[in-house]
């Protein structure tokens, strides 16, 4: 297949796999804190679908590549409204944590990672206690959540 005839935006999945082996992808990560009445701090994670070739059934949270289309706001509008399913974006505002490179099973990732303190409960995936997260849960973002709340608490 050439590439030229590829349109910028959104790749068919297999092509997308080969270029994560290939390349490094960058990728922004977006961690969503919601406190309870209590005070006490939960993450928002999704589940990854059974398909998935890499962490099928998985608990994340939730993240995209940067498409060629994208822009910072467009990312962090659909993870906030798609992923998340909150109906607006303009509520919620990420603040930057920190930036790092992982090697993951689907291929390099250079990370953005953002947190969010969500001011409902979403309606898409689950809440989970930042004290009991789950053991299904892709290890490397069990990281960014723990340094994100920790972050939250300095």
């Amino acid at each position: 297949m050439r590439l030229n005839k590829l349109e910028p935006g959104f790749f068919p999945l297999d092509i997308f796999h080969e270029f994560c082996r290939l390349t490094t992808t960058s990728v922004i990560e977006l961690v969503p804190f919601y406190k309870d009445n209590k005070g006490e701090l939960f993450v928002h994670l999704v589940k990854r679908q059974t398909t998935d070739p890499f962490w099928p059934n998985m608990w994340h949270n939730v993240g995209s590549v940067i498409r060629a289309s994208d822009n910072f706001e467009s990312v962090i509008k659909r993870l906030i409204t798609e992923e998340i399913g909150l109906k607006q974006s303009s509520t919620v505002k990420p603040t930057y944590y920190d930036h790092f490179i992982e090697n993951s099973l689907r291929g390099n990732t250079s990370a953005l990672i953002y947190y969010i303190l969500l001011n409902e409960v979403p309606v898409n995936g689950k809440l989970f206690n930042i004290a009991k997260l789950p053991n299904d849960l892709i290890e490397y973002q069990k990281r960014y959540i723990l340094r994100c709340s920790d972050h939250i608490f300095s």
